[in-house]
């Protein structure tokens, strides 16, 4: 499914003004069905829950200029032997947007469409936005993509398996973007350069940043709205520009005929899993082997018991827990040690865990079904 766009759409110089005009008086944006479900808003949005319409006029771009060998500087830039830089320059104004597709369309996003239901919901988005303004806005199809997540809701239970998960995840070592991981108590965050990608409980989601929107309209309603999140898990990844780039990706049509959101989704998920060193463990009784074989290592505290309490506790609760228990000093010279003796920061799970961990791989999942928007419809309409 199709999440938050971030798009650059070309309209004609002489709509900016009337667009203006407009945005300055409107402050909701309502469905088709008359339902207001955001509000417009000048600024960037907060994050991908945040669920107004940024709308946003400009007349820059940023644009790479290749240069030759010759060349010191361009304007204030100063460099050596770069052959290409990015500059801002002026162009004709168009329309900066962003706005998550299912939040300003149905209200929610813990439930999976499909590709045809996302497209006439971005046609749907589109009328309604010529509506507020009065303008006639180009068709979807061209509309540039600056970023685009998509994502997918699956089913685990209940609330505590989807935490209990992320609590599996915290034992394990990323090496591809071990300093980028971002471990928390309802989800996991992976930062990069071309891709975002992020696991997150739904239900606790929806209590943080939705329930208040929510109830505000009705407090009944949302609590009933609420209950349907329990034990999803969803999955989401924001493709950055560079990487639409890299796909031959431009337009939102380019998007619709060289992208298949299952696939790539999966790639990423198998990217960063496979590089995991869940399967890189060492049993316990061989730790205390080669840590025993030094009775004392250089260090007034750095002794075999030591290193060994900190190893259980990085194995159990992870790096942050473990060096808030014992403290810098003895955690980053047990670290070290760890590092030089090629002991890996991943212990060998019982087999409750070995279990647990099989049943939450990726090909298991249960995808949160259809029948999840026909069930959230019902509830918004009584």
């Amino acid at each position: 499914m199709i999440d938050t766009i971030r798009s650059c759409i070309r309209v004609k110089s002489e709509l900016i003004p009337l667009i203006e005009a407009k945005l300055n008086n409107h402050q909701v944006f309502s469905n088709e069905t008359g339902e207001i479900l955001s509000q417009y808003t000048r600024l960037n949005l907060q994050g991908s829950w945040d669920s107004n319409i940024s709308i946003m006029i400009r007349d820059q771009k940023w644009v790479i200029r290749k240069i030759d060998n010759k060349t010191k500087c361009i304007g204030k830039f100063k460099f050596k032997s770069y052959r290409e830089i990015p500059l801002l320059e002026e162009c004709d104004p168009y329309l900066l947007i962003e706005f998550s597709l299912p939040k300003v369309t149905i209200g929610v996003n813990f439930v999976n469409t499909t590709l045809c239901q996302d497209i006439l919901m971005l046609q749907s988005f589109r009328r309604q936005l010529q509506k507020s303004f009065g303008v006639e806005l180009p068709y979807i199809g061209v509309w540039e993509l600056e970023r685009i997540d998509v994502g997918n809701n699956y089913f685990l239970g209940s609330n505590s398996n989807v935490l209990y998960y992320f609590e599996i995840l915290k034992m394990i070592e990323y090496p591809r973007r071990k300093r980028k991981a971002h471990h928390y108590q309802t989800g996991i965050f992976f930062p990069g350069s071309t891709t975002v990608f992020k696991m997150y409980s739904k239900w606790h989601d929806f209590k943080v940043h939705d329930f208040k929107r929510f109830a505000n309209r009705d407090t009944e309603k949302a609590k009933m709205v609420h209950a349907l999140t329990e034990g999803i898990l969803r999955h989401e990844v924001s493709i950055k520009k560079r990487q639409l780039k890299n796909l031959g990706i431009i337009t939102f049509d380019d998007f619709i005929s060289k992208l298949e959101i299952d696939v790539f989704l999966n790639k990423e998920m198998v990217k960063i899993m496979n590089t995991a060193e869940m399967s890189r463990v060492m049993k316990r009784d061989k730790v205390v082997e080669i840590i025993m074989q030094m009775k004392k290592v250089k260090g007034k505290h750095a002794t075999g018991e030591v290193l060994l309490a900190v190893w259980d506790s990085i194995v159990l609760k992870g790096k942050e827990y473990a060096r808030k228990q014992h403290g810098k000093n003895k955690f980053y010279r047990a670290m070290a040690f760890f590092k030089k003796n090629d002991i890996p920061l991943t212990g060998d799970l019982q087999e409750r865990e070995k279990k647990v961990a099989q049943i939450f791989e990726l090909s298991s999942y249960r995808k949160v079904s259809p029948g999840m928007l026909e069930n959230y419809l019902q509830i918004v309409n009584l």
